[in-house]
């Protein structure tokens, strides 16, 4: 089905492009002792073996939508956030600056054998 992937010429990068998009600016507000606090993602800890962090959450623009009305998140979306980028870490990860990409097709993250 993907067999375009083994190919050698540009083919495989242009799809990966296409398929995950990234969330160029990640900000959001958050309430901390009655203020509002602007908050950016640039660091986390990510797993060592797949050198990356993945997890189903909300679309990109739902965050941002929310920083540039000066919504705080919620709950959920926050857990989201701690949970993809954790601020503390384990023997299994490692900290460093973070990128942070959505998928456009469906349900892909639960198999990335695809």
């Amino acid at each position: 089905f993907l067999s375009f992937l083994k190919q050698r010429d540009g083919v495989p990068l242009e799809a990966m492009n296409a398929i995950f998009q990234p969330c160029r600016q990640f900000f959001y507000w958050e309430e901390t002792g009655g203020e509002l606090r602007r908050r950016k993602a640039l660091t986390g800890h990510v797993n060592i073996k797949d050198g990356c962090n993945i997890m189903e959450g909300p679309h990109c623009q739902s965050i941002m939508k929310k920083f540039t009305t000066k919504t705080v998140i919620d709950p959920e979306t926050l857990g989201f956030i701690d949970q993809l980028l954790p601020t503390e870490g384990s023997s299994c990860t490692t900290c460093g600056p973070v990128s942070m990409f959505m998928c456009h097709v469906p349900l892909v993250h639960k198999d990335l054998r695809v």
